[in-house]
């Protein structure tokens, strides 16, 4: 359950009315107090949010494969090169390369963003 709850969310609504029922409803059952909710004027903004979020993720997922490749191939520790790079604190949220880009973020998000385009 934490995790539904204790994480930072993005809404809207298609009128101002929806919009103060889904930021009451969501302030309701999500941990707004240690997460806040952002709450954004028109669909097209909140959804956009999201699409360019998980196309961020999606990019730095893919820019890490290649280096994992590269290290792969080349013999070299990319786990130990990460580490080095994360000692400079502006660097210390560098990820490590996983098994690939998935979710259910990428595929839906763009039926969303196409929805709210329209409002």
């Amino acid at each position: 359950m934490a995790s539904i709850r204790d994480f930072w969310r993005v809404c809207s609504g298609c009128e101002p009315i929806a919009r103060a029922r889904v930021e009451k409803f969501l302030h309701e059952v999500l941990n707004t107090k240690d997460f806040p909710l952002t709450v954004m004027d028109r669909p097209i903004e909140s959804e956009t949010t999201k699409i360019v979020e998980s196309s961020y993720r999606a990019t730095i997922l893919a820019y890490l494969n290649e280096w994992s490749l590269f290290a792969e191939r080349n013999g070299v520790d990319l786990i130990k090169v990460i580490n080095a790079i994360k000692m400079r604190p502006t660097h210390s949220n560098m990820i490590f390369p996983g098994p690939g880009i998935g979710g259910y973020c990428l595929p839906k998000d763009g039926g969303l963003g196409y929805w709210a385009l329209r409002y």
